[in-house]
C-alpha cells in the first residue's frame, strides 16, 4: 500500500515553485564546465602549447570551484531557514554563524559584508 500523491492545484504550484528555483540552480553548476569545453575547443585550434596552459589551468579553476562550492552549499540553507523564521535580521545571524564570525569581524572578511 503506497501513499496517494496529491495532484491537487496547490500541490502544482508548489511544484512550479521548486522547479522554478531549480533549474536556474542547475544551470549556473553546469555553466562552468561548459565554458571550459567550449575554451577548450576554441584554444585547440591554436596549437598544442597553447592547449596544454588551458588544461593546466582549467584543471585549476574546475578544482578551485569543487573545493569551494561548499561555502554556498553551508550558507544556503542555514540562511533560507532564519530569513523563513524571521526577516533580513534573521538572514544575518544565519550568515555569521555559518561563517563562525563576530559581527565586528564579518564586515571585514564576508565578501558580501553585512546583509542590510
Amino acid at each position: 500500500m503506497g501513499a496517494v500523491l496529491d495532484t491537487g492545484p496547490a500541490s502544482t504550484s508548489l511544484n512550479r515553485q521548486v522547479l522554478s528555483l531549480a533549474l536556474p540552480a542547475l544551470g549556473a553548476l553546469i555553466a562552468e564546465p561548459l565554458f571550459v569545453l567550449a575554451d577548450s575547443a576554441m584554444v585547440g585550434h591554436l596549437g598544442a602549447v597553447s592547449l596544454a596552459g588551458l588544461s593546466l589551468a582549467s584543471t585549476i579553476l574546475t578544482t578551485t570551484v569543487g573545493l569551494f562550492v561548499f561555502l554556498a552549499y553551508a550558507t544556503t540553507a542555514t540562511t533560507a531557514r532564519l530569513f523563513g523564521a524571521g526577516g533580513p535580521a534573521s538572514t544575518e545571524c544565519g550568515w555569521r554563524s555559518c561563517w563562525g564570525w563576530g559581527r565586528e569581524q564579518s564586515s571585514e572578511w564576508v565578501p558580501l559584508g553585512s546583509l542590510r
